[in-house]
């Protein structure tokens, strides 16, 4: 049987073809939008991630920064409190550093590491921040914070910004000729005198330091304001005026003394006398009215230590060697009278007559003889005994029997009840010797001081305890190095100039006026030998003036912005100076002269170094607060 095949009808089968194709495109299609989509939600997720981490870290950086101004502002307050506490300087800073913090995180979990006693630095733990984006992304940052206690000595500058900031280091004398001189900036002296009727030397410093005394007599003015901290040996104030605004504390080694007629203080801020010797006068503080009409301001002073008394010091003729220390550390020259042996105990015998020998009585014949002194009871109350002073007064020598004492209590004892007995008379005398007088309320003296009473006399106050200091230390190593704390790098004989500049290499290698330049400007001037005058006329740029001859002087007769250091005398003859912290100093460091020579080849490395302790630690904020055991969304 025969088969016939018929063609196959395929029609349709292209259609087919095509919408299978055309299915698997847009399969295709959904699958890489859907990819696509995926990915943009991917990388959505990751932008919400990313920002809302770094909003969490942003606001864990806004703690940081928070914590940071908190530890400025209680570096800042230690500091203060350090400078004006008569207590060990460190220890108060890290006391008051430590107290001021606490107050800040005390809602938080810390420690003091390595103890309470002595700590290093402040751990914080356990810190959360928690940022939640549209509700659904979430961020969670945990880190503990460590606070170091920042060093005492560290600043925020280096050396060379420091000497910036100083206008003046003489190491002699300064001194003025100019009726009225103000000075901005810091000021060291070896002595700093402003003794011609009518003048005012106006210092509006951070810090003025003087190596010796402080003279200011004949009328003249010393002004010192700023809230400045100063440090000197002595303050004499003869017939003239001495203002001080020292927020930053009067650190005197000895005493503040006003003498002649009319002589005034005014102070205010703190003051300290820190010198605590009972045997030797010039290294016992007190403060010291020996004139008439005088007025001594005190209202303004928020603490006033001190630790010495005052003294009756022997003159050029002397029988014996001894100081003898009175009772006050405010004192007027009554405490002289008080301490005289009464005449009745004094006997003079010649030629078988006795007679009283009056006290005190001059040298002469009919004052010599057999002289016998009985203390009788002051002897066996108060462990009294007696010295022989001589002091030539016009031609003629006076001699004094003055009453020595065995102890402290014995000899505040004497002079508490000799006050009580003879009241009225200090007050005269004290109303005589004080046009003016107010001792301020916190007071802590060794031994007796005065205070002003509303009903307008004086009542005798004890003293409180003068507590210990290391401020002998620091005003040793002040005069040396400007620094504080002592440096391995200086001799014990050595003077802030010499600290501070080569004057051998200088002499050395220099000849005549050495003019450094920058800009085509002469910034620096160098004197090898000889003194110098900087006038209206000559060097308009310069703003470093370096006088390293022995005994090198310098008078400034115009407007001066800069540092001038000298080996001598240092003479104001203009209306104004300034310091050249504003980069003027720091800029002519940098000159250089002739031979190519910078000015800082002629600096020692003193002056380069930072300025804190064993290398110089900076109080650098981001070094101070710092994160530790940081993690993310790791819940510990």
């Amino acid at each position: 049987m025969m088969r016939v095949n018929k063609p196959r009808d395929d029609r349709g089968s292209g259609l087919v073809t095509v919408i299978v194709t055309v299915a698997f495109v847009a399969m295709l299609g959904i699958v890489l939008l859907f990819m696509s989509y995926m990915n943009a939600q991917i990388k959505s997720a990751d932008l919400y991630t990313r920002r809302n981490f770094y909003s969490a870290e942003e606001a864990l950086d806004f703690v940081r920064a928070e914590l940071q101004s908190r530890v400025s502002d209680a570096i800042e307050t230690a500091y203060t409190a350090a400078l004006t506490s008569y207590e060990n300087s460190e220890r108060v800073f890290v006391d008051t550093f430590i107290d001021e913090i606490s107050v800040h995180i005390a809602g938080y979990d810390y420690a003091l590491l390595p103890s309470a006693d002595n700590p290093k630095y402040i751990e914080i733990y356990g810190l959360a921040v928690e940022n939640i984006i549209e509700n659904s992304y979430q961020n969670t940052i945990y880190t503990d914070f460590e606070i170091q206690v920042p060093p005492y000595e560290a600043q925020s500058y280096g050396r060379y910004t420091r000497l910036s900031d100083y206008i003046i280091v003489a190491d002699d004398l300064l001194t003025t000729t100019h009726n009225s001189v103000a000075v901005y900036g810091n000021v060291y002296a070896g002595q700093i005198d402003v003794t011609a009727a009518g003048q005012t030397l106006a210092l509006d410093a951070g810090r003025v330091l003087s190596g010796g005394d402080c003279n200011i007599a004949n009328g003249a003015t010393l002004a010192i304001g700023g809230g400045a901290e100063i440090w000197v040996n002595r303050i004499n104030v003869d017939g003239a005026h001495f203002a001080a605004d020292a927020e930053r504390g009067v650190h005197v080694a000895d005493d503040l003394e006003l003498r002649g007629t009319g002589a005034s203080a005014v102070i205010s801020g703190a003051y300290y006398g820190f010198g605590d010797s009972a045997e030797n006068s010039k290294r016992s503080s007190s403060i010291i009215v020996n004139g008439s009409g005088a007025v001594l301001d005190l209202s303004g002073v928020t603490a006033l230590s001190l630790a010495g008394r005052a003294f009756i010091t022997n003159s050029n003729v002397a029988n014996g060697t001894a100081d003898i220390p009175m009772s006050g550390s405010v004192s007027a020259r009554s405490d002289q009278t008080a301490y005289l042996v009464p005449d009745s105990l004094l006997t003079l015998t010649r030629g078988g007559v006795a007679s009283p020998l009056p006290n005190p009585s001059v040298v002469g014949s009919e004052n010599e003889g057999d002289i016998s002194v009985n203390l009788g009871t002051l002897a066996a109350r108060y462990g009294a005994g007696y010295a022989v002073r001589y002091r030539p007064i016009n031609g003629a020598t006076l001699r004094y029997f003055f009453l020595t004492f065995d102890t402290t209590a014995h000899r505040d004892a004497y002079f508490a009840d000799f006050y009580a007995e003879n009241n009225k008379a200090f007050q005269e005398y004290l109303n005589l010797t004080f046009a003016s007088y107010n001792a301020g309320e916190n007071v802590a003296a060794d031994g007796f001081y005065y205070r002003f009473t509303d009903g307008g006399g004086y009542t005798l106050v004890p003293g409180g305890a003068v507590p210990a200091s290391n401020y002998a230390e620091q005003y040793a190593n002040l005069i040396t190095t400007l620094r504080r704390q002592g440096d391995a790098d200086a001799a014990a004989d050595t003077t802030p100039f010499n600290h501070f500049v080569r004057a051998d290499k200088i002499v050395e290698e220099l000849r005549g006026v050495s003019e450094f330049t920058a800009d085509g400007k002469i910034v620096a001037l160098v004197v090898p030998d000889g003194d110098f005058t900087l006038t209206a006329a000559n060097y308009p740029d310069v703003h470093v003036i370096i006088a390293a001859g022995s005994g090198a002087n310098v008078t400034v007769t115009r407007p001066f912005e800069g540092l001038i250091l000298s080996r001598g005398t240092v003479t104001l003859a203009a209306d104004t100076l300034a310091d050249g912290r504003g980069g003027a100093t720091l800029a002519a460091f940098t000159s250089e002269n002739a031979g190519g020579a910078q000015l800082l080849e002629y600096m020692r490395g003193s002056a380069r170094g930072g300025e804190g302790p064993a290398g110089g630690k900076s109080w650098n904020l981001n070094e101070l607060v710092t994160y530790r055991n940081w993690s993310k969304n790791e819940e510990r």
